[in-house]
């Protein structure tokens, strides 16, 4: 007799930071259902049911490949995590005496093209007096979007 031993269909898992597309790049996500001892590696990409910060089911697989062909991705199912993005802020305020810098003098300069980041609150400056001042706190600084985060910033 016989037996046809038929491919796994994979589920797939990952993070990746926000980066203003729909699209999960394989080298991002892994096979969660591997069998103990196989490693499976994930190439290509697939389409991500939105492009914004959170959980995001896979919704096409569009051209993601596998390294074993003990798997599939015919019947396959899977997730990412989209990780808003730290902000890099950058400013100019004129010297007022304060080592407070406002919200509104501030500018996310890595946005993703077509977004709009305004910040608001207001932020610690190492120093009041004129020159560059690194912001030594977030105090009450707060963005406009939720697909960037000033954690890590």
């Amino acid at each position: 007799g016989s037996m046809t031993v038929n491919p796994l269909a994979v589920t797939l898992t990952g993070s990746q930071t926000y980066n203003g597309t729909n699209v999960a790049q394989g080298s991002n996500l892994t096979v969660s259902n591997q069998i103990v001892g196989d490693t499976v590696t994930v190439g290509g990409s697939a389409t991500l049911a939105s492009a914004h910060a959170g959980n995001r089911a896979l919704s096409g697989f569009n051209s993601l490949t596998l390294s074993d062909s003990d798997y599939t991705l015919t019947g396959a199912t899977g997730s990412m995590t989209v990780n808003p993005l730290a902000v890099t802020l950058t400013g100019s305020q004129t010297y007022n005496g304060t080592n407070v810098a406002q919200g509104s003098n501030l500018t996310v300069s890595n946005q993703i093209v077509g977004d709009t980041v305004t910040v608001g609150g207001s932020a610690t400056l190492a120093s009041a007096h004129a020159g560059n001042r690194a912001l030594s706190g977030f105090n009450s600084l707060t963005l406009s979007d939720s697909d960037y985060t000033l954690t890590g910033a």
